[in-house]
Parts: structure tokens; sequence; C-alpha cells
């Protein structure tokens, strides 16, 4: 058994971001009753303490080239608090910083990685995963990392010495898409928990009530209370 955090954006009269916990062997049966929401960010690493002096950057974005074989370009968009910049700064110690961040960075990648980077997109916008970085308790992300590849755990905590802020990081991977999602017609939120440490709130349409509900019976998960979310 593992619990595992799940960070949902559902599209139910305007966008609404929940938080939910669930038993491994749960959470299959649970969530398949979930529409109308974006692919679920699904907690891989956990309470990685930062500290960082250099705070003045929050919204650079670069690419990361790191693969160039014919028909198969891979490269990272890099969005948030860091230093590798697109324009050079003036300054030459704040340069200097930002080559070193660049070089340090390539050395994360994989084995068959080469990192080259960019002031645009490489390529047309195929990423296959997101990984998405919060610090402490903030709402917003400081980082958000788009990959054509799934990245390791060490990568991922590797990847929080760039981010210039204090305190302990989380950090979640989605399935990239760019598809559209149907907006929810009549949704249904319902809180839970279990004696095992499940919990939070989920989602669903009003007509899918009596087999969800049924769901966690069957896992053993108990309804804290419902609310209808329309009319708004």
């Amino acid at each position: 058994m593992a619990l595992i955090n799940y960070k949902y954006t559902y599209l139910a009269g305007g966008f609404i971001n929940l938080d939910t916990t669930l038993d491994s062997t749960n959470s299959a049966g649970v969530l398949s009753h979930i529409t109308g929401a974006y692919n679920p960010q699904v907690q891989k690493v956990n309470n990685v303490d930062i500290s960082n002096q250099d705070l003045e950057y929050s919204r650079e974005l670069i690419w990361n080239q790191t693969r160039f074989a014919p028909n198969n370009i891979e490269y990272m968009a890099i969005y948030g608090a860091h230093i590798m910049t697109k324009h050079i700064p003036r300054n030459a110690t704040k340069r200097q910083n930002r080559l070193a961040e660049m070089s340090a960075f390539n050395g994360i990648l994989d084995g068959d990685e080469i990192g080259t980077f960019m002031k645009g997109a490489p390529g047309p916008k195929t990423y296959n995963y997101k990984y998405t970085y919060y610090l402490n308790q903030d709402v917003d992300p400081c980082l958000v990392i788009y990959s054509h590849r799934q990245r390791t755990v060490s990568f991922l905590e590797n990847s929080c010495d760039f981010i210039k802020r204090r305190g302990r990081i989380r950090i979640y991977e989605s399935v990239y898409s760019n598809t559209f999602i149907n907006p929810m017609t009549n949704p249904l939120k319902i809180g839970i928990y279990s004696n095992l440490g499940e919990g939070g709130s989920i989602i669903i349409e009003n007509n899918n009530r009596t087999a969800f509900l049924a769901s966690l019976s069957n896992a053993n998960i108990n309804v804290a209370n419902e609310q209808s979310l329309f009319p708004i």
C-alpha cells in the first residue's frame, strides 16, 4: 500500500484545482469516475529543502534541446524562478552565474542527452510530460518543466537546486496534452476520508454519483460532504 497525492484541475463553470490522496490499491477504481478534468498531476517527489539567496528571477522561460537525432528531436521548456535566461545580462557576475547554471543543468541530464540552450523552441510543441514544482503551500508553481521524456526522481531532486527560492519543494508529474476537455454539465463536489489517511475532494458529474459512491464503499472510503456546484 502507498498513499498517492493527486492534483486535478476541473472545468466546472471555471477552473477548479483540488487535491486528493488515495491508496494505490484504490486509486484506479475511484478516479475512473472523473470526467471534465485535465490529466492529473501525480506527486513524485516531496519535501526537498532549498535555500537560494538570489531571488530576483521569477518568470524566466528558456528551451534546452537534448537530442538531435534525425526526425527525433527532444527538448525541454523550462519556466519559472531560475536564471537560465534567454537574454544575456550586462552585469558580468550575473552573466557568469547564468552560464554556470546552464552548464550545471546540462550536467544532470541523462547520459545519452546533450543539452543546448536555445532562445526559442527548436521544434513543434510535442512534449510528453509536464513537471510542476510547488514551494511550501503555494498554489502557483515556482517552476514548470515540459519534457519529451519521463524524468527520473534523481533528475527531479537535482533540478530543485536551480530554483531561486527558499523553502520545501513538492514535484508533480502529469502526462502532457494540448487537447481541449468538455466542460462539466452538473458537477458535484465530494469530500472523502478514510482510516488509511486518504482524503481530499473530488468533482464528478452528478449522473456518476451512484457508481462513484459504490466505488468509495468498496474501498472503505467515507464521504465527508457533498456540494452541488451548479447553479453558480
